[in-house]
């Protein structure tokens, strides 16, 4: 009889916690797993797809709100730039391709034909 497989779970958030520990315990082992394995270029799709998602939701803190009621301004300001990394990401997976090969002088010719 084939074993059911468990349901990850994250990892329990310690109660007034700030910002920077929350993020630094806020992963599974699938995630980690993840993210190695699409350093290494051998991801599966499933893989790249949850080691994306790990970037934006956890690590880029997206969609949530950046702002941090009871923290500090610095809490505020490292959520933006958690932010601000998940939003350059997101803004790349929406850029018209053939229209930046068109406008952008720089553009690498060696990128692949979509």
């Amino acid at each position: 009889m084939a074993e059911k497989e468990q349901p990850t779970r994250p990892r329990a958030r310690k109660i007034g916690a700030s910002l920077i520990e929350q993020a630094a315990n806020n992963w599974e082992l699938a995630d980690a797993s993840a993210i190695q394995a699409m350093t290494a270029g051998t991801a599966s799709a499933e893989q790249q797809k949850r080691a994306l998602n790990w970037i934006l939701r956890q690590a880029c803190m997206l969609p949530e709100w950046a702002y941090q009621p009871g923290g500090s301004d610095r809490d505020t300001n490292i959520a933006l730039g958690r932010q601000f990394v998940g939003h350059q990401i997101v803004k790349l997976q929406h850029v018209d391709m053939q229209k930046a090969r068109r406008i952008e002088p720089n553009a690498d010719q060696h990128e692949p034909k979509s």
